[in-house]
């Protein structure tokens, strides 16, 4: 059986995390101060649709090892609110798969969020409610044998509710397009799971206004 799968201690995940939360808290904390008066004079919505991948971590990936996660997000936000659907996931990365399960986790999210923005940096705080499902290896059942052989396990399949708790942070250089970084965690009674997402984000995402104010020299 050929697979790669990430060596990478959870131990180092988990203070990257710990350290990437800190800096999240005091970057919120700036970016409030700095976004006050222009959200106030901005009363537009805003259009957001967020796609990537990342890394993460939580059973049933086993302790010891590192997954690849996603996120799929459609958000609306008006003044400092923002209202999202979205789903993120969670699961083991094999380069040649052998084997018809994979253990995963995944969860489709309704959150609310406080939003902090100036002209080119978005960042947002958000938590909700999610349903989440799990996948899992069960019983092995059977093998076809051979250096490609597929071995076949019972598939068992759960599902609960969750918190989900987003930390983003978006760079967005033109009206319609940015790029960022979402620390997550969803914490259920089953299997919470977090981790990092690097993600690209379109819509309409600044103000016209403050857009080609910007651009004006001088």
């Amino acid at each position: 059986m050929l697979f790669y799968q990430f060596d990478f201690p959870v131990r180092y995940l988990q203070l990257c995390l710990l350290i990437a939360c800190q800096f999240c808290m005091l970057t919120l904390a700036f970016n409030k101060v700095a976004a006050q008066d222009s959200l106030l004079k901005d009363n537009s919505k805003y259009y957001r649709f967020s796609l990537g991948n990342g890394i993460g971590s939580g059973y049933p990936l086993q302790e010891d090892d590192i997954g690849i996660g996603g996120i799929l997000e459609f958000a609306v936000q008006q003044n400092k609110s923002a209202y999202s659907l979205g789903i993120r996931g969670l699961g083991k990365f094999n380069l040649f798969n052998s084997s018809n399960v994979q253990n995963s986790v995944w969860s489709i999210d309704l959150s609310y969020g406080r939003v902090w923005k100036t002209r080119s940096f978005y960042s947002s705080l958000s938590t909700g409610i999610g349903m989440v499902t799990t996948e899992e290896k069960g019983k092995f059942l059977s093998s076809t044998g051979g250096w490609f052989g597929l071995s076949t396990y019972e598939r068992i399949i759960n599902h609960t509710v969750g918190i989900p708790i987003s930390a983003k942070f978006v760079w967005v250089p033109t009206r319609i397009y940015g790029i960022g970084t979402e620390f997550f965690v969803n914490i259920n009674s089953r299997r919470t799971f977090y981790g990092i997402n690097f993600f690209h984000q379109f819509g309409k995402l600044r103000s016209k206004k403050i857009y080609d104010a910007q651009k004006k020299p001088g």
